[in-house]
């Protein structure tokens, strides 16, 4: 059933260079896993801290400032968008160098799970977990809750939490 939720669900598609991936306020119905190349997260905050008069000024200053979550290979970002309805991004995401993006595309990937009654009991039960814990940030802080969130799990009693595949 993974073989073809990932043949189903996952395209690929390259970024280049002083490209913006996506702003704050952008509906967003896709996640995104960085396979090459080096973009920043700025929060809504950052973002409103940078004139953005020509991109190549802007990627110079944020580099040179070392602004914003720096994302590189096996590096996700959007996860939120799985599990939330019309989920719009909170910040802006920016390449810094040419690259390439594997996007998961929501409704894909609901229509292939669907297919699949156990992995699709398994991605609702993450969702409410995901949910929740979305919901508790939003009630404590909510500039907290960005586009970076990741779920966190207690697992035998340890905070389980990773920016990077296949680590955790």
């Amino acid at each position: 059933s993974m073989r073809e939720v990932c043949y189903a669900a996952i395209t690929s598609c390259s970024i280049h260079a002083d490209q913006v991936v996506f702003s704050c306020g952008d509906p967003c119905r896709q996640m995104y896993f960085v396979e090459s190349g080096e973009l920043r997260y700025l929060t809504r905050k950052q973002g409103r801290n940078i004139s953005n008069t020509d991109m190549t000024r802007l990627v110079a200053q944020i580099t040179r400032l070392q602004l914003g979550k720096k994302l590189k290979k096996g590096s996700w970002i959007c996860e939120p968008a799985i599990w939330v309805q019309d989920w719009h991004n909170l910040g802006e995401l920016i390449s810094l160098t040419n690259g390439v993006l594997l996007k998961i595309d929501t409704n894909t990937l609901s229509k292939v799970v669907s297919s699949f009654p156990i992995t699709h009991y398994n991605m609702m039960v993450y969702a409410q977990a995901a949910v929740q814990q979305m919901s508790a940030v939003v009630e404590d802080e909510p500039d907290q809750l960005t586009d970076l969130w990741e779920m966190r799990s207690n697992l035998q009693g340890q905070q389980v939490s990773s920016r990077r595949l296949g680590q955790g």
